[in-house]
């Protein structure tokens, strides 16, 4: 069994895409990022088997990305990795990083503070609403916040000291 804790999770097989084996992937990363990606891992949640596939083509399709796998050279194999998770292990992701941005997996780690500091919470996921992200914190007491990942909600983002500072909010009532 693969430890996914060392691996970053940039999208998922939506279908298969031509007849060539292609599939067509929702990206849970910028194409720019992962456009230099040899191998990665598929991952399958479900039945918690792993497929290490090389990369032979990667394009950006419309909203989406399309990857062509060595060895699936078909719709129908294409069609058996549908609903995988694709990752790519960190030591990989590093060569790719350009500085620009940041992984979902290590916003995932930290903790945020206000301005005051104030601990707000953990970071326990990111939902993607289209215009931006929004990071869901859980306190202590484990009540639920929800704060936008926008320049105007962020004094700093230190992920090697695994710290958020926010502006201090004002809630609504």
């Amino acid at each position: 069994m693969v430890d996914l804790n060392n691996y970053y999770l940039i999208g998922e097989i939506v279908r298969p895409h031509s007849l060539l084996g292609g599939v067509k992937v929702k990206p849970y990363a910028e194409f720019p990022d992962i456009k230099g990606i040899k191998k990665l891992l598929i991952h399958f949640p479900h039945s918690k088997e792993n497929s290490e596939k090389k990369v032979v083509k990667l394009q950006q399709y419309q909203n989406h990305f399309l990857f062509f796998f060595e060895d699936v050279n078909h719709r129908d194999e294409a069609e058996k990795l549908r609903n995988g998770r694709l990752y790519v292990h960190e030591d990989e992701m590093k060569k790719l990083d350009k500085g620009n941005g940041y992984y979902f997996r290590d916003l995932e780690r930290c903790t945020v503070f206000d301005e005051d500091n104030v601990c707000m919470g953990k970071v326990t996921s990111i939902m993607e609403t289209g215009a931006h992200e929004i990071l869901e914190i859980k306190d202590e007491k484990g009540n639920e916040n929800l704060i936008p990942f926008i320049d105007e909600f962020l004094i700093n983002v230190d992920i090697a000291a695994k710290k958020i500072i926010v502006k201090n909010l004002e809630i609504l009532e």
